[in-house]
């Protein structure tokens, strides 16, 4: 458990290596009642999936258990109607057994979504998980009226829950040629989601980027143009906004 701002207690999950370190830290709590969130016992289910059962509170209580993968994403918050409480959890042989206030241990079947959401109550929302689960379409061409070759020069990842995204800077070879060491014929700023799934793309004056990051509601590249270099803002869908150009001295 940990305290929130608001004074309740919340569901603390922490994953450590064997020398002590974290290696992650979620939180969760209940909605409509908010209340304290009390853990009571940890199992790990047979495809490793990390069990949590426990209660909280609603008029009296209820049975919560909480499902997390390995690497500490939340997959599940589940409850089992007529149960007040979880006093401990088990799994084997692909089962799961739950005791609670009665006198033996009921074997977990199915239940139904708690109400409720990761992140200390009263406190922003953590940032979203990135989770890779592959590269990038490697088969992906930013400009497709170009058959050069796409390379990426640079890169900056949001990872807010409203906003998340990966932004990057493409450059492409001139058209016909065959390698990606070949001199950059024209650039491109794209945007992707977590997943790798390109969202979309806006060609960049010039031929190379100096930098690339975002605000709250911009992304700024700085790119070098045939006059000189300078910055340019796009909104966060890449509609561009302003520039401002440097001189060379």
């Amino acid at each position: 458990q940990r305290r929130n701002s608001l004074g309740n207690d919340d569901l603390a999950f922490l994953r450590y290596d064997l020398s002590g370190n974290v290696l992650a830290e979620k939180f969760w709590h209940t909605e409509s009642p908010a209340g304290p969130e009390t853990p009571r016992g940890m199992a790990f289910a047979s495809n490793g999936d990390i069990l949590i059962a426990g209660k909280v509170l609603d008029n009296p209580h209820k049975l919560a258990l909480w499902r997390y993968s390995t690497l500490g994403g939340l997959l599940s918050a589940e409850t089992v109607s007529g149960n007040e409480k979880a006093r401990d959890i088990a799994a084997a042989g692909g089962n799961i057994w739950i005791a609670d206030a009665s006198t033996a241990p009921f074997k977990f079947i199915s239940g139904t979504p708690l109400s409720g959401a990761e992140g200390l109550q009263g406190q922003p929302a953590p940032p979203a998980s990135f989770l890779h689960s592959g590269d990038f379409d490697t088969g992906l061409r930013v400009r497709s009226d170009n058959n050069g070759q796409d390379a990426v020069q640079e890169i900056a990842v949001d990872t807010s829950v409203s906003s998340a995204a990966v932004y990057a800077v493409i450059l492409t070879t001139r058209p016909g040629t065959g390698s990606h060491d070949d001199p950059p014929y024209e650039s491109s700023l794209a945007k992707f989601d977590l997943a790798g799934v390109l969202l979309s793309s806006v060609a960049l004056p010039g031929t190379e980027s100096g930098g690339l990051d975002y605000d709250a509601s911009s992304v700024y590249v700085a790119v070098r143009e045939i006059g000189g270099p300078s910055v340019r803002r796009y909104d966060r869908n890449l509609n561009f906004q302003t520039s401002v150009a440097f001189s060379n001295t």
